[in-house]
């Protein structure tokens, strides 16, 4: 089941380790931490790896809650750093894994990564971040079209920006045109002739609202925008 990660400030985390705990080993939930907006280390619970973890090819060290609460910033750059991996304990329980974020992410430029996400806060976007089983990254927007409600997943791939990024809506209906035989859409300008230098993830994200918008214009008339939007 691919981890769905969300954002967590090293602030919360050293306000509340404990019931950041809780939820990462009672709901399943996965983190990414950030410091200083820097993607610093990933917290995901232990099962996101294996039954038996000292069978992982990473070497985990035990690391009490109260350790985590003491110094948060010392043990995050050891991950960062060193790629350090921890099994955090409480009470003697197994709670959560705090690993280096290479071991999630995709083979990517990260600190481009960071940078798009970053203008993406400050536009006051905030997607849900996920980890396809491939490693591919996964960023869903939730969008209204009319009474419609459409999930768009921009899909960046191993060794973007170089490699063009995919973008998804569902649902749709099925004789929906101006889509890739792989059900991406077509976005004129932008996957056709991707420019890493020119285009990002905010760009990317503004055009396929603008191919949303001709979705809605082509159920209510029939007709999909202007002539330049067409499907290559």
């Amino acid at each position: 089941m691919p981890l769905e990660f969300n954002s967590l400030r090293i602030m919360e985390l050293r306000q509340s380790p404990g019931n950041i705990l809780d939820r990462v080993f009672k709901n399943g939930e996965a983190f990414i931490i950030e410091r200083k907006g820097r993607q610093k280390a990933c917290l995901v619970p232990v099962s996101a790896f294996s039954p038996d973890i000292q069978h992982m090819p990473l070497e985990f060290n035990s690391l009490k809650i109260m350790e985590l609460r003491q110094s948060p910033g010392n043990i995050l750059d050891r991950v960062f750093k060193n790629g350090e991996a921890f099994i955090i304990e409480r009470r003697g329980q197994q709670k959560a894994c705090l690993v280096p974020v290479s071991i999630f992410l995709p083979d990517i430029e990260q600190q481009r990564f960071n940078r798009e996400v970053e203008e993406l806060h400050r536009k006051g976007e905030h997607p849900k971040i996920s980890i396809s089983a491939t490693k591919e990254i996964e960023m869903r927007f939730h969008e209204n079209v009319g009474d419609e409600q459409i999930t768009l997943t921009i899909v960046l791939p191993h060794r973007y920006p170089n490699t063009a990024p995919k973008v998804y809506a569902l649902p749709l209906v099925n004789n929906t045109p101006h889509r890739w035989q792989d059900g991406s859409l077509c976005i004129f300008g932008t996957i056709a002739n991707w420019n890493p230098g020119e285009h990002n993830i905010v760009s990317l994200l503004s055009l396929a609202r603008g191919w949303l918008s001709s979705y809605y214009q082509w159920r209510n008339t029939g007709q999909w925008g202007s002539q330049k939007g067409e499907a290559l």
